[in-house]
């Protein structure tokens, strides 16, 4: 899957303090912004930044069927693969971390579709909230959770059910209450 064409971070700059850099040109915890990241402006070293931020791109970047609305700061969804983090089984059916910047992020009607669109293709989805400085964020699979209600397009319930899986992760997640990207950016 490649890049969106014409699709540029501009100012959002949510990978810049949600995921975790260590290599030799820079080291940033979990939940620390970055310190070339500028509020309002983005990253200002973007056209000589790190190999390893240059070969990052979330969700938004590369899925087309995602539209401006989506972006990071705008929606308080940071989409982003898994990795290692769960089984193999599960990258190589296409799983995703939904990293949640808050209520408003989960309650917003294309939000539930996706997620929705997800769950009925088998594709594991993975709710996240991101942890206290230099913790990784606490995720959670959803798809069992989610599989009936979606399958009899119970809107209400899919909700319902989401926001107590965020319940449930900002309370896990060292009693931390959820960041909220487009305020905290």
């Amino acid at each position: 899957m490649g890049l969106v064409p014409g699709r540029e971070c501009g100012r959002c700059g949510v990978c810049c303090k949600v995921t975790v850099i260590d290599d030799k040109e820079l080291k940033k915890p979990a939940s620390v912004v970055c310190l070339h990241f500028i509020k309002g402006a983005g990253c200002g070293i973007y056209k000589t930044r790190p190999q390893t931020c240059r070969g990052y791109y979330c969700g938004w970047r590369m899925r087309s069927n995602l539209d401006d609305d989506w972006r990071p700061d705008r929606s308080g969804v940071f989409i982003t693969d898994v990795g290692g983090e769960v089984s193999e089984e599960d990258r190589a059916r296409g799983a995703l971390k939904l990293v949640i910047g808050g209520v408003h992020a989960i309650v917003r009607p294309i939000f539930v579709e996706f997620v929705c669109t997800m769950v009925e293709k088998g594709i594991p989805i993975y709710l996240s909230v991101p942890g206290p400085v230099g913790h990784l964020a606490a995720k959670v699979r959803v798809n069992a959770d989610l599989e009936e209600p979606v399958r009899w397009k119970d809107m209400e319930r899919v909700v319902d059910r989401l926001l107590g899986v965020l319940k449930g992760l900002t309370k896990f997640a060292f009693d931390a209450p959820p960041m909220h990207f487009r305020e905290e950016m």
